[in-house]
């Protein structure tokens, strides 16, 4: 705990950078198979608000995205950098560090589902970097800049060291704290 940072912005603004320099690199020196068949760009960029909810509480999230396209047209990898805050008693807010798949079965559709499945770290303020993970399900609109429309859950490891013993939300079995994103609305441009 002494060594983290002062202040959760900074922890955001740092996993940011780290995501957005890794990512320009991949993007920048990979170049698919297929690219001077497809006039798609090997990468966008996006953003994204919603909701965020977890122990009765909501709140809400903001995430930074780059989608990077693939020589299998359904499948697109995305790094990304996300914040949530929910409030309540406890862990009541995180920022992590994603690397997702995202398969869509109609990547051409006008309208295209999509299941997202990714890994990362995820950090707890005061708590240090925990790994966790992240499944969801989100459908592409058809508009000029791509609007998405997500719901996702967020696992992380998590030990309740930050709660009070005897506190109804503190159990010593808890491995994971689990945070459900209903509802996020995001652009890809």
């Amino acid at each position: 705990m002494a060594n983290q940072p002062k202040g959760g912005r900074s922890m955001v603004v740092r996993c940011a950078r780290v995501t957005l320099a890794v990512t320009a690199v991949v993007a920048l020196t990979t170049r698919p198979a297929l690219a001077q068949q497809n006039t798609e760009r090997p990468f966008t960029f996006g953003a994204a608000a919603g909701l965020a909810r977890a122990s009765n509480e909501t709140g809400f999230h903001a995430a930074a995205t780059i989608d990077l396209r693939t020589p299998v047209s359904a499948l697109r990898l995305r790094a990304e950098g996300l914040y949530a805050n929910w409030g309540g008693v406890g862990v009541n807010r995180f920022s992590s560090i994603l690397a997702s798949a995202v398969v869509s079965p109609f990547p051409h559709a006008k309208v295209s589902p999509y299941a997202i499945a990714g890994a990362g770290g995820y950090a707890n303020f005061g708590d240090g970097m925990r790994a966790g993970w992240s499944l969801g399900l989100g459908v592409r609109l058809p508009t000029a800049t791509h609007l998405l429309v997500e719901s996702r859950v967020h696992a992380f490891t998590w030990n309740g060291s930050d709660l009070p013993l005897g506190h109804p939300a503190y159990t010593t079995s808890d491995k994971w704290k689990y945070v459900w994103l209903p509802l996020g609305f995001g652009i890809r441009f």
